[in-house]
């Protein structure tokens, strides 16, 4: 597992300004991947507040969540993520999902694409000569399809060999495509996630994300 060392400051105006140009670019590729992944971002907010990550490394992974899809935006994938709202039934989205698997390896390569700046930005070894602020990053991306117990992709990980970021994204993603493509109320999108706990899904994390769908209800109730 990977060590998180969390550098001395939270976030900087550098980083933001670059964030906000890239999000830009993705609206303009195909806006209903930017938009899962915008309400991706704000679930892993709530998420963050249960957990033990610093704040700066909350900020690192709410950066990280708001591209986690970017590999999508490659011309192998994208042309199949083209479809009005980005949304699919079962049965289409089991004949796309293998084609846009390598989504989660190609992320990078697109990133470097469409904001050289940033990636040299967050390569900087200004602080930390292990620069976790681009791993963290990295591990957001490539891990976030990783299961529990080894039956994900890219790379088959599992355990606590999928970094944090990782693991936390998992949840995430998974609670806003429930909500979002299938439908379901948040008990049944907690309900269908906390089953796979263990399988799936660290299941440590289980009690923050169901502090998380709680707080999701309570607040959609008011």
């Amino acid at each position: 597992m990977q060590t998180i060392i969390a550098p001395q400051f939270v976030e900087d105006k550098t980083l933001t300004t670059s964030i906000v140009g890239l999000r830009a670019a993705m609206v303009r590729k195909e806006s209903g991947i930017f938009q899962h992944s915008v309400q991706v971002a704000k679930i892993v907010k709530l998420f963050c507040k249960y957990t033990t990550l610093t704040a700066r490394q909350a900020y690192l992974l709410q950066f990280g969540a708001t591209i986690h899809d970017i590999g999508k935006y490659h011309p192998e994938i994208l042309p199949w993520m083209e479809k009005e709202g980005c949304t699919y039934s079962y049965g289409e989205y089991r004949v796309i999902q293998p084609r846009v698997a390598p989504h989660v390896v190609l992320g990078w390569e697109q990133l470097w694409a469409m904001d050289s700046f940033l990636c040299n930005y967050l390569t900087m070894k200004v602080e930390n000569p292990l620069n976790q602020d681009y791993w963290f990053v990295i591990y957001a991306i490539e891990q976030h399809h990783e299961n529990w117990d080894g039956s994900g992709y890219p790379a088959g990980l599992s355990g606590k060999d999928i970094h944090p970021a990782g693991r936390i994204l998992r949840y995430c993603d998974s609670l806003e495509t429930l909500l979002a493509r299938k439908k379901v109320s948040v008990r049944q999108a907690y309900q269908d996630i906390a089953n796979k706990a263990g399988r799936e899904y660290d299941p440590g994390l289980l009690p923050a994300f169901e502090a998380v769908c709680e707080e999701i209800i309570k607040k959609r109730s008011l």
